[in-house]
């Protein structure tokens, strides 16, 4: 119940920033569809459906971008190698990243209506593993489509440590972080913002340790 509380609190935070001014914002969802989350899946999907309700797409106004990890471990893991994108080269992925982002146009209610049941559609727990990937290819896209003004929430939901073995003990912490450094000053200098939350999701809080270590949820935007 923690991480849809969480959840709610972020929605009822942007309910709270919409009412105080009409600036744009670009809601991306990080979705961790992995076999592990298994049963658990059904109320984070429920808490960014919720999420999604809340948004306004009429022209000018909110935009809602989603990856989840099953598409892209169905297209980009090649011989069970996943591969550690950075800034500098993403543009590397075996694979077409451009169509593992569902970018939803909610422009009535109609419209508004498909995006909550394909995220529900979408959000089903199946990948075989957890990559880091997804991550850095939302920030790629999003530094690219920002518009003036426009302030991007990403949100990251996942529940443990990536399966990417280069993440061990915190080696990557740098190389990671002047990564996303990379995207937030792409972002700023098209003259956007962006923001995170990162929900990690773990009831019985076996994995903290190594969520810790890995240093992804600690170093994101820091």
């Amino acid at each position: 119940m923690r991480h849809l509380a969480r959840l709610l609190c972020i929605i009822l935070a942007l309910g709270a920033a919409q009412a105080a001014m009409a600036q744009e914002k670009l809601v991306a969802i990080v979705f961790d569809t992995s076999g592990s989350m298994g049963t658990r899946i059904e109320l984070p999907s429920f808490g960014v459906q919720l999420l999604t309700a809340t948004l306004d797409g009429r022209s000018g106004k909110d935009r809602l971008y989603s990856i989840n990890f099953t598409d892209h471990m169905d297209d980009c893991v090649q011989n069970d190698r996943l591969f550690f994108p950075t800034a500098t080269t993403i543009s590397q992925m075996p694979c077409d990243t451009s169509r593992h982002i569902t970018r939803f146009l909610m422009t009535d209610e109609r419209s508004h209506a498909i995006a909550i049941r394909t995220l529900r559609d979408q959000y089903t727990a199946g990948a075989g593993a957890t990559p880091f990937a997804p991550l850095e290819i939302m920030l790629d896209r999003l530094a690219q489509d920002v518009a003036p003004g426009e302030e991007i929430v990403l949100i990251v939901v996942v529940d443990g440590d990536y399966s990417d073995s280069v993440l061990s003990n915190g080696a990557m912490r740098s190389t990671m972080q002047q990564s996303f450094e990379v995207y937030r000053d792409r972002i700023l200098a098209n003259g956007g913002r962006i923001s995170a939350k990162f929900m990690f999701i773990d009831d019985t809080g076996s994995r903290e340790a190594i969520v810790s270590e890995q240093a992804v949820r600690d170093t994101l935007l820091s």
